[in-house]
């Protein structure tokens, strides 16, 4: 390995003033930019992952220590059974629990709370390869996510390469991406009207 060296410094002396960003780019170019720049790729980023059965507290911690809205749920063998978001963790899901199962929320497992895989959608490499930030945007709308998971398919079943997150492409595009409620059921679309 090459050795490192020490750079010269020098005072910070007189009035120094602040670089100023320049103007960013119109949210058109922008959102026709290849959707690959906006995908958090996982063979560059390690995945963040939680198993079914730690505490959801334990799964709270690990969001907030690797700074993510997201966790891999994955069994004992590391498969992937699930995700957990801190919409899962913060939200109504550990209230209804407690009051269902009367239990303590310290007793609340992240199986308890998780979005299953079985309910999970994910891209195909290939169709994101070819898409635009503006597809993806569009994708989390229609399927009502803060999350995308990309996969690549081989020989031995899909691998999770890749995600991207509502909250990542806001930043990106200066506008909130928030994914629109989508109803799933005939059973939802009933209870939505019923409330209306």
């Amino acid at each position: 390995m090459a050795p490192f060296h020490v750079l010269r410094a020098s005072p910070l002396a007189g009035h120094a003033r602040l670089v100023t960003p320049s103007a960013p780019p119109p949210l058109e170019r922008l959102l026709a930019e290849p959707a690959l720049t906006a995908m958090t790729d996982l063979t560059r980023v390690a995945p963040v992952s939680v198993r079914t059965d730690e505490p959801i507290d334990t799964a709270h911690q690990r969001m907030l220590e690797r700074r993510v809205r997201m966790l891999f749920v994955v069994d004992h063998a590391g498969l992937v059974v699930g995700l957990l978001t801190s919409n899962d963790l913060l939200g109504e899901k550990p209230m209804q629990v407690v009051r269902e199962r009367g239990v303590r929320h310290d007793e609340i497992r992240v199986q308890d709370v998780m979005t299953p895989a079985d309910r999970v959608e994910a891209l195909d490499v290939e169709s994101v390869a070819g898409a635009r930030v503006g597809d993806i945007v569009e994708t989390m709308r229609a399927f009502g996510r803060q999350h995308a998971l990309v996969v690549r398919r081989g020989d031995d079943g899909p691998r999770i390469c890749g995600v991207f997150s509502a909250a990542d492409l806001s930043r990106r595009l200066g506008v909130p991406v928030v994914p629109m409620t989508v109803a799933r059921t005939f059973a939802e679309i009933e209870e939505t009207l019923a409330d209306g």
